[in-house]
């Protein structure tokens, strides 16, 4: 069976939203991708890059590259997962000290305390 595109109208978006239905290939209005490509282009920096992982070995944590290729990637980030991570690193900075550094990792347990 072939599937065709439709049109990403409010009542589909408010469908997905609700339920979680949304069809097999949906496509946006030219008001919603002048949308995107305004929010994609107003900020640079909302990008998060996988650059290493963690680890656990039997001598604890280890910091190495990424398994694969595909494992290294970059991003792009909505504001608020933007405003979240700043919070960790402020959250973090306040709880390293001086071994706080601007460009390192943001860790976390699972209860969303910083590590």
């Amino acid at each position: 069976m072939r599937t065709h595109p439709v049109v990403w109208t409010a009542r589909r978006e408010a469908a997905w939203r609700h339920g979680g239905e949304r069809p097999p290939v949906a496509v946006w209005t030219i008001e919603q991708l002048a949308a995107f490509l305004r929010f994609a282009w107003e900020d640079p920096r909302r990008e998060l890059t996988v650059a290493h992982q963690l680890v656990h070995t039997d001598d604890g944590l280890v910091l190495c590259e990424p398994k694969s290729e595909a494992s290294r990637r970059t991003l792009a980030l909505d504001p608020e997962s933007v405003r979240l991570l700043c919070r960790q690193g402020r959250a973090q900075r306040r709880l390293s000290g001086e071994r706080w550094s601007p460009t390192g990792p943001i860790f976390t347990l699972r209860s969303g305390a910083v590590v």
